[in-house]
């Protein structure tokens, strides 16, 4: 398998890995993706990576690019001869290899969505939880990672708010109403997540003996 070839300023990525602005990534692209990160960057976190070589992409992206490599090595597939997306392969990474070729034919032959794939795994998870190793990503685990971009800088959630009185009546409900929900299930999130007593101020403890460090 031919290597990344060395540019000025980092590999040979795939285009839409640094387009502005972002697109969704392909299976090819995220193939490709995760080879270079496991070919040249072993020893580096996924933001080191987004960072230094000026990707347009997260590092969730990136981490989720790198999950469907393993999947498709795991499996002896090409993107070119892989009969599922992306989106199948990176969640097929969430359990172990054992697992993924019964899993992925299941949701070739069902044509599952997704999200249904995500339930199928949860029931899979339960019958055969991992006794050992990494564990894989709880949902709203995932889903507030997928948040990242509007927390980073990445996207400024925030811009241009004082011009929210120029949007039609129509367009500003519906946005209003998209705000509320939201806050209404980070809320409940919030809550999930304070309910662990003492948990939470340990985490907030490390983070900032991680950021004294740098």
């Amino acid at each position: 398998m031919p290597k990344g070839t060395k540019k000025k300023g980092g590999y040979k990525w795939p285009a839409a890995a640094r387009k502005r602005p972002v697109e969704p990534l392909t299976l090819k692209d995220a193939y490709e993706c995760g080879r270079i990160v496991f070919e040249h960057f072993e020893d580096q976190s996924n933001r080191e990576i987004v960072e230094q070589e000026k990707l347009s992409i997260t590092k969730l992206t990136l981490h989720r690019c790198c999950a469907a490599y393993r999947v498709l090595c795991n499996l002896n597939y090409t993107p070119e001869n892989c009969p599922f997306g992306f989106g199948i392969a990176a969640r097929l990474d969430l359990v172990e290899e054992k697992y993924q070729a019964g899993l992925a034919k299941r949701a070739v032959d069902e044509q599952l969505s997704t999200q249904e794939l995500e339930f199928a795994i949860a029931e899979l998870r339960q019958k055969h939880p991992r006794t050992a190793g990494k564990q894989p990503m709880l949902r709203f685990e995932r889903a507030l990672g997928r948040l990242e971009p509007f927390t980073d800088g990445h996207f400024n959630l925030l811009g241009d708010l004082d011009q929210a009185s120029s949007l039609s009546d129509e367009k500003r409900s519906v946005l209003l109403g998209r705000a509320s929900q939201l806050r209404g299930e980070l809320e409940k999130v919030e809550k999930a997540l304070s309910s662990g007593g003492g948990k939470p101020r340990a985490a907030k403890k490390a983070k900032k003996k991680k950021t004294s460090k740098k």
